[in-house]
């Protein structure tokens, strides 16, 4: 038995809604402030549900209390593995903090989220639009959710932290952060919490962060762990606004089964040591608007790379397997070097006057270019002293001129060659038409 109220905009459910006892599936239940629980449902009838296996609940904040939240009984929920939590985001359309909270609203919500601790069991969470400073304790000792195979934290307001003993977990597929501007680094005890490692019987060593302890020593899984993120395939920073730092050093083992990692709008300054020394499934690489990376760099296994914004990216290098680049708007790239199999690339950039000097020494049989139309006026006379003669060498071009986005007419330029081919309208307003002859090629004024 199953109830979505999804496409609805219920905002409370009448009294007497935990007399259905034998329902499954529970998307969207609506979180009701006022004090008339004689005629609207609260959370506490939620607490009679022993059956859900998949509850999303919204309006979070409107729960007067922590003890009130605790009614539902989530963490008794022995059959419960999909949860979703949701509270009115308090970010803006740009990722920022968006109204002043106060200390006590923050505790207020810290203790909501506490009392909302899912089972053990759970597979599946994702919290969405928490904005208390603190983590709830079980947020940072998640190394209890021994099946949790999906991780999605969205709009994490005001935390500095995530949640700590994800590493530990053996089976963790997903994890993903979708805004989260208060985060400034991501620490060791991401991957560890317990840097110094534990022998049983002994205590527990107080976790070190930054360069603050002088005296860190190689970091050990505690108690037998292993490898960090032993499963982990998907990995996703994305709006996290004041990033700077990751720590993940390369004596550190962890996610030997990534496959895929996205990083978008933040200022981290490098990609850690760590992830190129271990990550050795890494195929997929996006990376858009990181204000301060320099370098792409040492990704034995990177097939595919995404580059987006990046104003301060300078070399993509060493990288032996990468097949396929897509590069948008990097205007300080100078440099593609140590990629042996690379092979296709896409370039945009509707500013530039000019193609990129690194073109010419890119071994490529495919290129695509998205420029303004300008550009590819220069690209269609073929001269080899100005922007030909960097991409002459490839085996197939594609370049597209625009000058807004709403253009409907489309300029382009068709180029093979070998077998020799060069196709380019360049507009009506000018009505040149290019063709390839055996002996050269035509412009044609219609």
């Amino acid at each position: 038995m199953s109830l979505d109220f999804r496409d609805t905009a219920l905002t409370s459910v009448p009294r007497g809604f935990g007399k259905l006892e034998d329902l499954a599936w529970l998307l969207r239940f609506p979180t009701h402030s006022d004090g008339s629980i004689d005629v609207w449902c609260s959370l506490e009838e939620l607490g009679h549900l022993l059956k859900l296996k998949a509850l999303e609940i919204r309006a979070l904040e409107k729960a007067p209390s922590g003890s009130a939240a605790a009614k539902a009984m989530l963490s008794s929920k022995n059959h419960l593995t999909i949860l979703d939590l949701r509270f009115t985001s308090r970010l803006g359309e740009e990722g920022e903090v968006k109204n002043d909270i106060s200390k006590e609203e923050h505790e207020r919500i810290e203790d909501v989220l506490a009392n909302l601790c899912p089972p053990t069991r759970i597979e599946a969470l994702d919290i969405n639009g928490y904005f208390a400073r603190g983590l709830p304790q079980w947020m940072r000792t998640m190394s209890a959710f021994g099946s949790l195979r999906w991780l999605v934290l969205r709009d994490y307001a005001c935390c500095t932290q995530l949640p700590n003993g994800l590493g530990q977990l053996p089976f963790l597929g997903l994890f993903w952060v979708h805004r989260a501007p208060s985060v400034q680094c991501i620490r060791h005890d991401l991957l560890l919490p317990s840097l110094g490692g534990e022998a049983d019987g002994e205590e527990e060593a107080p976790a070190l962060t930054g360069t603050q302890n002088k005296r860190r020593q190689p970091h050990h899984t505690s108690r037998g762990a292993g490898v960090a993120f032993p499963k982990l395939q998907r990995l996703g920073f994305l709006g996290m606004l004041e990033w700077t730092e990751w720590e993940w050093e390369q004596h550190v083992p962890a996610m030997p089964a990534l496959e895929v990692l996205e990083i978008k709008n933040c200022k981290l300054q490098r990609l850690p040591a760590g992830l190129a020394q271990h990550a050795r499934l890494l195929r997929e690489l996006h990376l858009s608007n990181i204000q301060h990376l320099v370098s792409v760099e040492n990704f034995p296994s990177l097939v595919k790379l995404w580059s987006y914004e990046n104003p301060s990216l300078e070399r993509i290098s060493n990288n032996p397997s990468l097949q396929w680049i897509d590069i948008s708007n990097c205007q300080a790239l100078k440099e593609l070097d140590g990629l042996p199999s690379l092979r296709s690339l896409e370039w945009w950039d509707w500013v530039a006057d000019a193609l990129p000097e690194y073109l010419r020494e890119a071994n490529l049989r495919k290129l695509r270019v998205d420029c303004n139309r300008s550009l590819l006026k220069l690209i269609a006379l073929q001269d080899e002293s100005s922007v030909w003669g960097k991409i002459k060498h490839v085996q197939q071009l594609k370049a597209y001129g625009h000058e807004t986005e709403e253009d409907e007419e489309e300029w382009y330029i068709y180029y093979t060659k070998e077998p020799y081919s060069f196709d380019a309208y360049l507009g009506e307003s000018t009505g040149d038409f290019i063709f390839n002859l055996p002996s050269g090629f035509i412009v044609v004024n219609l």
